[in-house]
């Protein structure tokens, strides 16, 4: 089974496979709920009257931040086992 060293951990080809799986089960789970699904009449509806908090801001702020931080990671994971799979050719 084929190696690399990222970030000074070795990594199997089943060890990328697992965290490429889960972050991509993870970026999914965030993308169903982001703000492009959001039914606006429901959502109006509900939070009538509800001033967002500040707080709440910052959490969206937080959770986009988060979302592209995945992404970049999901990238890399990406490329290294590309650069594995065509190793062991």
């Amino acid at each position: 089974m084929g190696e690399i060293i990222l970030a000074g951990d070795r990594i199997t080809v089943d060890k990328l496979v697992k965290k490429a799986n889960s972050l991509t089960g993870y970026l999914n789970g965030i993308e169903r709920v982001s703000l492009k699904g959001i039914d606006w009449d429901t959502f109006k509806v509900t939070w009538t009257g509800v001033e967002p908090t500040e707080e709440a801001e910052v959490s969206i702020e937080f959770l986009q931040q988060e979302n592209g931080e995945l992404k970049a990671r999901l990238d890399v994971v990406e490329d290294a086992l590309i650069t594995l799979m065509d190793s062991a050719k």
